[in-house]
């Protein structure tokens, strides 16, 4: 039987899948599902410890509470389901069309309005105010994690958040 991790590792051999991140915790790739469209599947990685395998599977249950609770505001990223086979958990994500902030304005900066921009700093400052009104400190704020759809920008990888009650008791 074929896992999950190696059915996608031969779609994107066939170029039917898209890598477009790496990190430690795993990787994310661009798909396109028949019922959905274009997503970003967040395929977190599980070494084969059993002390390492509890702790992955515990920051993954509180960063999947986190994503329901927060995932219906527009400048947050989707979250849309998530499967898992023995080696892995992945997370099915809205896709960003534009990629991440950081290159976004690498590519685009000098020709973008200041409505444009102004727009995007209130597109940031909604989507941190959204979270911090459910009490939620995402801890890992930075331009990589600040995607682009549409012109549209959305804040994603929840995985070092926590609630305010856990960091402050």
């Amino acid at each position: 039987m074929t896992s999950v991790i190696e059915w996608i590792e031969e779609k994107i051999k066939n170029d039917h899948f898209d890598e477009i991140g790496r990190g430690s915790f795993g990787k994310v790739i661009k798909a396109n599902l028949t019922n959905r469209g274009l997503v970003a599947l967040k395929i977190i990685f599980n070494d084969n410890s059993k002390e390492k395998l509890n702790e992955v599977n515990e920051e993954f249950v509180k960063e999947l509470k986190l994503l329901r609770e927060i995932d219906y505001h527009s400048n947050i990223n989707h979250f849309l389901g998530v499967t898992n086979d023995s080696m892995s958990y992945i997370l099915v994500l809205e896709y960003a069309n534009e990629g991440n902030l950081r290159d976004y304005l690498r590519n685009n900066f000098a020709s973008l309005e200041w409505n444009h921009k102004i727009q995007m700093a209130l597109d940031i400052t909604n989507g941190l105010k959204f979270l911090h009104s459910k009490e939620i400190i995402h801890r890992d704020l930075h331009s990589k994690n600040i995607l682009v759809n549409n012109g549209k920008l959305l804040i994603a990888d929840f995985g070092l958040s926590k609630k305010l009650a856990e960091i402050t008791t």
